[in-house]
């Protein structure tokens, strides 16, 4: 059975937000979706197709993580922000739903090959010059069901979809990358 990934980026998840809201502040981002204190936030994040667990950071280290994005994609042309001071919401733009469906139609080229219990550790050491590629491997990696143990190094239970190997010959990072299959048990389980 084929099933597809989806790829858990904060700033995919603000633009769903938004797109789902029309507008919303960020208190109204952190309190009825991203607070990992609240068990009412996992049938909103459910509701809008979001990854349930989400990392538990203090209420001022998401409302920085927050601002830097928003900010970001208000740079990009993706938000706008309205009103002034404490009544501040931000919204969508056309450019940020347009950009948001492109992320959406290239997640759904991933066809994840079913799992076969055979664990799989991807280690990498991707340079910081290209750390864009890197991310995208992540980012590719996580929608693939992949979890990840330490920076550059990720587990799973099935083989890598083949968008992912494309992925890595195109950015020619096969020297960068390392898969391993795990055929003892050992302190993974």
């Amino acid at each position: 059975a084929e099933t597809k990934g989806r790829i858990p980026k904060f700033n995919r998840v603000l633009l769903i937000i938004l797109q789902r809201l029309g507008e919303a502040s960020l208190e109204v981002i952190d309190q009825g979706f991203l607070n990992p204190t609240y068990g009412f936030t996992h049938p909103s994040r459910a509701f809008l197709g979001l990854p349930l667990p989400y990392r538990k950071h203090d209420k001022q280290k998401r409302k920085i993580a927050f601002s830097r994005t928003l900010s970001r994609l208000k740079r990009k042309g993706f938000v706008v922000k309205t009103g002034r001071n404490k009544n501040n919401a931000w919204e969508i733009t056309h450019a940020g739903k347009k950009y948001l469906a492109t992320i959406e139609n290239d997640i759904e080229d991933i066809i994840l090959p079913p799992e076969d219990s055979k664990m799989r550790l991807i280690v990498f050491d991707i340079p910081e010059s290209e750390r864009r590629k890197r991310g995208r491997l992540r980012d590719l990696l996580a929608a693939s069901g992949f979890q990840q143990l330490q920076k550059s190094v990720w587990s799973g239970k099935r083989p890598l979809p083949e968008l992912i190997v494309k992925q890595i010959k195109s950015y020619n990072l096969g020297n960068c990358i390392h898969i391993f299959k795990v055929t003892k048990d050992g302190t993974l389980s």
